[in-house]
């Protein structure tokens, strides 16, 4: 057995901190702290770091920012839930069981559910609803595409690995890789600043992305509409028209 203090090496491990889910991760194990081994973005890094700096404090139960037993806290919690004529149980980044748990207790006492990023689901329901919705997946990108127009702002912040990994890969099983484009659309400056990966492949383009409809109504008709940015319209018809 390994003492404590001794560094125990982990490979091949998938990453827990988004949706990406990078299954390359190194990481030493060494005192109870993680240290990441790879090279990856600082945003993924710090994930790690915040990790680590969770301390017995932070996961204590408390009552109104005082630190308090669970005992203390359960019976607070029934309390105001015999008080309560409509309960909210707030979720974020809970995993799968702690999900069911809170899904099983909201139907015991017939509480709203919600989520941090249901602003965003919400958006994607509405978009079903009203016109169909029509998905794919990343491995399907990473392999079959080899034109990719991504309309966003802030996406490589959100997802630092997500051109390395899916967008613009070293290997593809059905496409020649280094012929891939790909056109990133939206806030130019805020996307060169997010981008962490130099590749010819890439191409920015300075879009304000409310008018993601009327461009995509222009490419349709290959008639440029007189609201849009005739750069963007003509940059995109060109090269993928």
């Amino acid at each position: 057995m390994p003492k404590i203090t001794d560094a125990v090496t982990h490979e091949n491990l998938v990453c827990p901190f988004c949706s990406l889910h990078c299954d390359d991760i190194k990481l030493d194990l060494k005192d109870n702290k993680l240290y990441l081994r790879n090279e990856v973005p600082k945003s993924c890094k710090d994930k790690f770091e915040k990790f680590n700096q969770k301390s017995y404090q932070n996961q204590s139960s408390k009552i109104k920012g005082k630190i308090c037993s669970n005992d203390e806290a359960s019976n607070y919690a029934k309390r105001l839930l015999s008080q309560s004529k409509e309960t909210i149980i707030y979720n974020s980044s809970s995993d799968v069981n702690i999900t069911r748990e809170l899904l099983h207790s909201a139907s015991k006492i017939n509480a709203i559910i919600d989520h941090a990023n249901s602003p965003i689901f919400l958006k994607n329901v509405g978009i079903f609803q009203r016109r169909g919705y029509m998905a794919t997946s990343l491995t399907e990108i990473k392999n079959k595409s080899d034109v990719v127009i991504l309309f966003s702002n802030k996406i490589l912040n959100t997802y630092p690995r997500l051109l390395e990994k899916f967008l613009v890969p070293k290997n593809s099983f059905s496409i020649n890789s280094k012929n891939k484009k790909i056109y990133i659309i939206g806030d130019k400056k805020s996307n060169v600043a997010d981008c962490k990966l130099k590749d010819k492949r890439i191409t920015f383009i300075n879009f304000n992305n409310k008018n993601i409809p009327l461009l995509l109504d222009s490419l349709m008709k290959r008639e440029n509409i007189s609201e849009l940015n005739n750069t963007v319209f003509s940059k995109l018809s060109n090269d993928i028209i």
